[in-house]
């Protein structure tokens, strides 16, 4: 029972024959019946596990290319330094 389908005609059906409502309202509930009906909205089916993961690992790679440009900057002064002094970072994280 519980797998069995509602249809739309069933439940117009039913309206028309053993409804305890005026008819006023059945009339409009049934040109509703009928809209949803002709309309066919549905759920879309969900992702599988690979696409999903998929497009979590590209949303991850966004994020994490996105924080890594902040130290572009930095790396391409280190690169050019003839020399690194490592103590300016301590002072700027005792900062922070």
């Amino acid at each position: 029972m519980a797998s069995e389908k509602v249809r739309v005609e069933d439940l117009i059906d039913l309206l028309e024959h053993e409804s305890p409502l005026d008819p006023l309202s059945q009339s409009a509930l049934k040109k509703k019946l009928d809209s949803l009906h002709r309309s066919h909205h549905s759920l879309a089916v969900p992702l599988s596990d690979s696409k999903r993961a998929r497009i979590e690992r590209k949303a991850a790679y966004k994020l994490a290319s996105q924080s890594a440009t902040q130290w572009d900057e930095i790396v391409a002064i280190n690169a050019k330094a003839p020399q690194l002094d490592l103590r300016q970072v301590e002072r700027q994280d005792a900062s922070l």
